[in-house]
């Protein structure tokens, strides 16, 4: 079938999809609301094994800005990739399709990005769960590339491209492409490589996204022990060219971070203890302890680990991840 010719736009959406039937549908919906019209939604379907491949043609036969493509699987960087490959944006941002967007989102983006001649414009989200909706304020330390890529490699930002309106030139200007075989991550890989340049940025003080919990998304349980080595790989790209000691606290934070998804893989306690020295133990423990990216029980099994008691540490977290899992379950069935 001929693909329709389609003219450049303002925005290019890209939405990278794999069996997400449940889900699809609200995402889409929520595109099709926008208030303004100049955009188009690339459809990625990546190999989809359920009804979410017939979902894309549907809407993509219903409104000539939606564009289905369906592929092979080859991860959620491949699907992106080929998504910016076909994008005729000016800007383009993705959207998860287990996410949804408020319907002024896309104009509201635009116009700061006029307004302030932005590269990258960054909003607010919303953090959903069955339980409540919580808004997470994303204003930068300063407004300068470099304050945003420390913020997002030290966790004070969030490092997803769903928040951020980007400049589809700067992907060709600054060759940056996704990296493929990594399914998670690749969204801060991508930060990182374009903020690492002299590019203007702005802040939208206002929550536009609602990022939704999946308990069974890619990052919910970290069991497969390749996972883990494909984090020390990224971190070393991300650190790449970066002086250890002008970014000693984004070293640190990738260090930790690190750690953590080697605890909550099944990697065997020589690898663990293996990340890191002896000398930088006392560091990882104190930056566990003041990090506001744990919740108060992840920070104390951490912390068992990292002194010496793996198999302690994990016992007691896989505990608090069951009755996380539960009170989202009585959430859903109380609904």
């Amino acid at each position: 079938m001929k693909e329709p010719e389609i003219h450049n736009v303002a925005i290019s959406v890209v939405v990278a999809i794999y069996n997400a039937e449940k889900t699809l549908r609200r995402c889409l919906d929520s595109l099709v609301a926008q208030s303004m019209s100049d955009f188009e939604v690339l459809l990625i379907d990546d190999g989809s094994a359920d009804a979410s491949g017939g979902i894309c043609d549907e809407y993509a036969g219903q409104d000539a800005r939606f564009r289905a493509f369906h592929k092979e699987n080859g991860g959620v960087s491949s699907a992106r990739q080929m998504g910016v490959d076909h994008a005729c944006g000016e800007y383009t941002i993705h959207v998860d399709p287990d996410d949804w967007v408020e319907p002024d989102m896309l104009e509201l983006l635009l116009e700061c990005a006029s307004a302030q001649q932005a590269d990258v414009v960054i909003c607010d989200f919303y953090y959903d769960t069955p339980l409540r909706s919580v808004r997470k304020t994303q204003a930068p330390t300063a407004l300068t590339s470099d304050a945003v890529m420390r913020d997002i490699l030290c966790g004070r930002l969030h490092g997803s491209l769903c928040n951020k309106l980007i400049k589809r030139s700067l992907y060709e200007q600054y060759n940056v492409r996704l990296p493929i075989g990594y399914n998670m991550w690749e969204d801060v890989y991508v930060c990182n490589r374009i903020l690492r340049h002299d590019v203007s940025v702005a802040y939208l003080k206002k929550s536009l996204l609602h990022y939704c919990y999946n308990p069974h998304g890619s990052a919910a349980y970290l069991t497969d022990l390749d996972l883990v080595d494909k984090y020390q790989s990224l971190a070393k790209m991300l650190l790449e060219g970066l002086s250890a000691e002008d970014y000693q606290e984004e070293y640190l934070r990738l260090k930790v971070s690190g750690v953590y998804y080697a605890f909550r893989s099944t990697c065997q306690a020589g690898k663990f203890y293996s990340l890191f020295s002896v000398d930088e133990k006392q560091m990882i423990l104190h930056y566990i302890d003041e990090a506001r990216i744990f919740s108060r029980w992840v920070k104390r099994c951490l912390s068992i680990a990292v002194k010496g008691n793996l198999g302690l540490g994990r016992f007691l977290f896989s505990y608090v991840r069951k009755a996380s899992s539960l009170k989202y379950l009585m959430a859903r069935l109380c609904k």
